[in-house]
């Protein structure tokens, strides 16, 4: 284990010298574990070793607490369960003693930069008042003032019923979901050189009117977060930016002009929380333990068995430890090509076009295919459950408080919601397929009747029709005659 590192490797400089030590070490493999970033930096690394005679053969294991790690082949990355079994522990906390003490609104922050899993299975463990996610924000255009009007609107609905407090969830890459936030962000980055000299005055000058417009509206706060110092590829470092404390402001201030013209007469004070690496400093839950090992095992093989390139996978994770499947997928399986994927949320969008102008982004610093990262899914199982209990949970106090992590007892297994709710079978559904495929092959070798044929051929003209429209309906290309 060598550690963890943001470092990526992308120059020639760094292949040379990776290639260096492969050799000097006579690594057989070399096991990396990560997202959708390390995914795409080690199947171009994987490619450069072969090219370059090296026999290392490069193993990814899927770890990342924000969740964006996962695809038809990948149900979950490892951490994830036990980030989201601390916050929800902390927020149910903060809900019990919010419904105690009943006078302070909780604008709570999670982690969650360019995807809202945790705070979707935050929010399904401990029903919050209100959850806003980056996806739902970005897919509906919702702009700031949006926003503060829904969650003013909450806090007047609970103060008629005598209820001035609650509890808010938010992800840290919210503020890059709103749309004209979006574009600030995008305008500020591009007219920030890097070189740290840049005066206020000098980025100003550099925005649209509309940009510069709605920099002067934001609070002193927010416009100084948002010209901190930048991340290595350019953009804004979004934990940096307080939008817990920014909506409680306008929420207050939005508050305060309902009250002046007789539309709100109840009381509003808000505590404003970031929880970030707390999960971090967690002993793993049983769930990670167990799938951490799985995957370990399981990329280790893969490197001893001669494959590159691969990803380890473990299947059926809803089911008892004893029923997991392990094994592998070709990294290549899961890559898009560069400039070809819709961005799942406006951040993406930022640092999509980002990195098409400056070499950096989502696209993983122009390489010509990568792994994109998985926002919430807004047709999922799991977002259309908070759908439905989320009306319920504005005015009735429903929090749950699940307690912290358990390492033995009934609940110490337990997965979390937005797994059991989801389907995830898609290797499952081939096997079918290929089973399918046999069977209509038998039927239909030499010598079967002529009925037979005829209705199999039918029926495969059908299908090749169909999956040809849904395929070309899926590239974006007219179906060809």
């Amino acid at each position: 284990m060598l550690g963890r590192s943001v470092d990526k490797i992308y120059s020639q400089d760094h292949v040379i010298a990776t290639k260096k030590t492969c050799l000097d070490l006579s690594l057989d493999g070399l096991v990396l574990v990560g997202s959708h970033g390390t995914a795409s930096y080690a199947a171009h690394l994987a490619e450069l070793l072969v090219q370059g005679g090296v026999e290392t053969r490069v193993i990814v294991t899927p770890g990342s607490i924000d969740g964006d790690m996962k695809n038809q082949f990948i149900e979950a990355a490892f951490g994830f369960d036990t980030a989201c079994k601390v916050y929800s522990e902390l927020i149910g906390n903060i809900a019990t003693d919010g419904c105690s003490s009943r006078k302070y609104y909780y604008f709570i922050r999670l982690m969650g930069r360019g995807a809202s899993h945790i705070a979707l299975e935050c929010a399904l463990q401990t029903h919050p008042d209100v959850v806003l996610l980056g996806e739902e924000v970005a897919g509906n255009k919702l702009s700031l003032v949006d926003i503060v009007n829904q969650l003013a609107d909450v806090v007047c609905a609970r103060s008629d019923s005598h209820k001035d407090f609650g509890v808010v969830l938010l992800p840290e890459g919210l503020v890059a979901a709103i749309p004209e936030m979006a574009t600030l962000i995008q305008e500020i980055n591009g007219a920030i050189s890097g070189e740290g000299s840049d005066s206020v005055e000098g980025v100003l000058a550099r925005l649209t009117p509309w940009s510069r417009a709605l920099y002067s509206f934001l609070p002193s706060f927010i416009q100084t977060q948002l010209l901190l110092e930048r991340e290595s590829n350019g953009s804004v470092q979004l934990t940096q930016i307080e939008t817990e404390r920014l909506l409680a402001f306008l929420v207050d201030a939005e508050l305060a002009s309902r009250k002046a013209t007789g539309r709100f007469s109840g009381k509003f004070a808000a505590i404003t929380h970031f929880f970030g690496y707390q999960a971090r400093c967690s002993p793993p839950s049983n769930f990670d333990c167990a799938y951490a090992h799985n995957l370990g095992r399981a990329a280790a093989a893969l490197a001893a068995g001669g494959y590159n390139g691969y990803m380890a996978s473990v299947r059926n994770l809803k089911a008892p430890f004893s029923d997991w499947r392990a094994g592998g997928v070709p990294l290549t399986a899961m890559m898009k090509l560069a400039g070809r994927v819709a961005a799942t949320s406006s951040v993406a969008a930022v640092e999509e076009k980002q990195g098409s102008e400056a070499g950096s982004g989502s696209a993983e610093r122009g390489l010509p295919a990568f792994v994109a990262p998985a926002g919430v899914d807004l047709q999922g199982s799991a977002y259309k459950a908070l759908q439905r209990a989320a009306v319920e949970w504005v005015l009735n106090d429903t929090y749950r408080n699940p307690g912290p992590i358990q390492f033995s007892g009934p609940t110490a297994d337990d997965r979390t919601i937005t797994l059991q709710l989801e389907k995830h079978d898609y290797l499952g559904q081939i096997q079918q397929l290929q089973a399918l495929l046999d069977a209509a092959r038998d039927a239909c070798r030499p010598g079967c009747p002529q009925p037979v044929l005829s209705v199999a051929l039918e029926g495969m003209r059908s299908l090749t029709n169909i999956l040809s429209i849904m395929q070309a309906d899926s590239a974006g290309k007219s179906p060809s005659n």
